[in-house]
C-alpha cells in the first residue's frame, strides 16, 4: 500500500485493546497526535487519518490467541506499517509481560519482526516505573497496592487464570517461546554515556544477540533507551517489543526534537448514566465493583455457564434487559463475569467449557461478542454516552464486535488511574460515544464513581 507521502514517525500493534490505548495515551501525553484503529485500516480511513498523525496504532487480539493464529493477526499490521515507512514501530505488550508458549507468544512476535523489518536484534523494553512496573538486571518487578513483588510472586500475575507467570527473568521467561539467542543492557551499562551504551549494544548485535532485555528503573532509564533507539531508527526501521512506558519515552525525545503538535485535552463533564462491563477477575476490578456496590449500583453476575448452554441472541437478550432496566432506575450499573481471582465461578466456567471441547479463547471471545453487543444495543436504546469495559482480554474481543474503526484519546486522570476514549465510527449512533477500557489491575478504587460523575478526575 502506498503511503501517499505520509508516514508518522510512529507505530505500533497492541496484542490488546487496553494496552493499546495506553500506549497511544504516552504518546499524546507526550504531545504527539495519534489514532488508534480497531482492526486493519481501510485505504481510504489511512488516507482521511494520516496526514494529521504522528503516530498510528492497531489495536487487536494477540495476547489472547494461540500462538499459530498470532502471525495471521499481528503479520498485515506490521507489513502495512513497513509499507508507510514509520521510523519505530513496536509490538506493544502488558508490562506485566503475561505471556505463554501457547498464548500470547512474545517471542514468536520478535521473530516475526525480525522477519519483516530486518535481522537486527529487538529491544525488549517491559518496564514502565510510573506504573509501578520495573526491571532490574533482566528481573521483572510489579506494584500490588503499594508493596513491590518479583513477578513470579505477584499475587495477581503468578496466578493470572490463562498465563500465570511462574518466572520473572524475562529472558529465561522468553527462552521458553523462542530459540533467538537473547543479550540484557542493565542499568549499570543503560546508565553510562550514550556513546558506550551504542558500543554496549553494538557489541551484543556482533555477539549474536537477536533479542535484548533492557533494564528500566525510573522514567530516566526510559529516555535513555528512547534516545538509543531514535538514533538506531535513522539508520532501518526500527522493530521494538515493549510496554507503553516506552512510547511516553519516544514521545518525549521526539517533542524535544520538535515533532508533534497535539490539540487540547477535551473538556468531559458528568454523564447521567454509566455500564460497566466487566470481563476481569482481578481483585482490583472485584474491589471496583464492591466500591460501586456500596454506592447504591445494581451489580448483575453474568453466568458464563449459562451462557455455554444458551444460544447466544437469547442469552444477551436476557443480559440487555437486566442491565436496561438497572440503568432505567439509577446512575449506574454494572454487568460481571467474576469477583476476584478466587471466585468460585472461574473454574465452574473452565470445567463447563473442557466438558464442552470449548477452548479458553473462545470462551473469551464469546464474552467479548456479548460485551460488544451489549454496547451496540445499550447505547441506542438507553442513550448512553459513556461506558466502561474492564479486562484486557475480553475488551479486545468486545471492541472487535462494536461498530467503529477507531479511538481517539480524550484524557487521562492520574487520580482515577484510568482514561477515556472516544469511538470514531460511520454509525452516527455510535460515533463519539466515550469508553474507558480498563486493565484489570489498574484504576482507583472509585474509578466507576469517578468516571461517571468526573469528581476528582483531575
Amino acid at each position: 500500500m502506498s503511503n501517499a507521502g505520509y508516514a508518522p514517525a510512529f507505530a505500533f500493534y497492541g496484542d490488546d485493546f487496553t494496552g493499546a490505548s495506553a500506549h497511544l495515551d504516552a504518546f499524546r501525553i507526550s504531545g504527539l497526535r495519534g489514532l488508534l484503529f480497531l482492526r486493519l485500516p481501510e485505504r481510504k480511513q489511512l488516507e482521511r487519518h494520516l496526514p494529521i498523525l504522528d503516530a498510528i496504532g492497531i489495536a487487536g487480539i494477540a495476547r489472547s490467541l494461540p500462538a499459530g493464529a498470532m502471525e495471521a493477526e499481528v503479520r498485515p499490521a506490521l507489513e502495512l506499517f513497513h509499507s508507510l515507512g514509520c521510523r519505530s514501530v513496536q509490538y506493544k505488550v502488558c508490562s506485566t509481560f503475561d505471556s505463554a508458549p501457547h498464548l500470547g507468544n512474545i517471542g514468536r512476535m520478535m521473530e516475526l519482526g525480525r522477519a519483516i523489518f530486518g535481522a537486527r536484534p529487538v529491544p525488549v523494553v517491559a518496564a514502565c516505573p510510573d506504573a509501578g512496573r520495573w526491571t532490574a538486571f533482566g528481573q521483572h518487578f510489579a506494584d500490588a497496592r503499594g508493596e513491590v513483588f518479583r513477578l513470579d510472586r505477584h499475587p495477581t500475575m503468578a496466578k493470572h487464570p490463562s498465563t500465570p507467570m511462574d518466572e520473572a527473568d524475562l529472558r529465561r521467561h522468553l527462552a521458553r517461546q523462542t530459540e533467538m539467542p537473547l543479550g540484557l543492557i542493565d542499568f549499570r551499562a543503560l546508565r553510562s554515556s550514550p556513546q558506550a551504551l551504542r558500543r554496549h549494544w553494538d557489541a551484543l548485535s556482533s555477539a549474536g544477540a537477536q533479542g535484548v532485555v533492557l533494564d528500566a528503573l525510573e522514567e530516566a532509564d526510559l529516555d535513555r533507551i528512547a534516545a538509543l533507539i531514535w538514533e538506531l531508527s535513522a539508520e532501518v526501521p526500527n522493530f521494538t517489543v515493549s510496554a507503553q512506558g516506552l512510547a511516553g519515552a519516544l514521545g518525549r525525545h521526539a517533542a524535544s526534537l520538535g515533532l508533534g503538535g497535539a490539540a487540547a485535552e477535551a473538556a468531559m463533564g458528568p454523564v447521567d448514566r454509566l455500564m460497566v462491563l466487566s470481563g476481569s477477575a482481578s481483585p482490583q476490578t472485584a474491589m471496583q465493583i464492591r466500591a460501586a456496590e456500596a454506592a447504591g449500583w445494581p451489580a448483575l453476575r453474568i453466568d458464563l455457564t449459562r451462557m455455554m448452554d444458551r444460544p447466544a441472541g437469547e442469552f444477551a437478550l436476557q443480559v440487555e434487559e437486566g442491565l436496561a432496566q438497572a440503568l432505567a432506575e439509577g446512575a449506574g450499573a454494572i454487568a460481571y463475569t467474576a469477583l476476584g481471582p478466587d471466585d468460585p465461578a472461574i473454574p465452574a466456567a473452565r470445567e463447563q467449557a473442557a466438558r464442552r471441547g470449548i477452548p479458553p479463547e473462545d470462551l473469551v471471545r464469546h464474552t467479548g461478542d456479548l460485551f460488544g453487543t451489549l454496547v451496540t444495543r445499550l447505547s441506542d436504546r438507553c442513550g448512553l454516552r459513556r461506558a466502561v469495559l474492564a479486562g484486557g482480554d475480553t475488551s479486545s474481543q468486545a471492541m472487535r464486535a462494536i461498530d467503529a474503526y477507531a479511538l481517539r484519546i480524550l484524557g487521562f486522570s492520574r487520580a482515577a488511574g484510568a482514561r477515556i476514549s472516544s469511538l470514531v465510527s460511520d454509525n452516527p449512533r455510535l460515533d463519539g460515544l466515550q469508553l474507558l477500557l480498563k486493565a484489570g489491575q489498574t484504576g482507583a478504587d472509585d474509578v466507576f464513581l469517578r468516571v461517571r460523575s468526573m469528581e476528582g478526575w483531575a
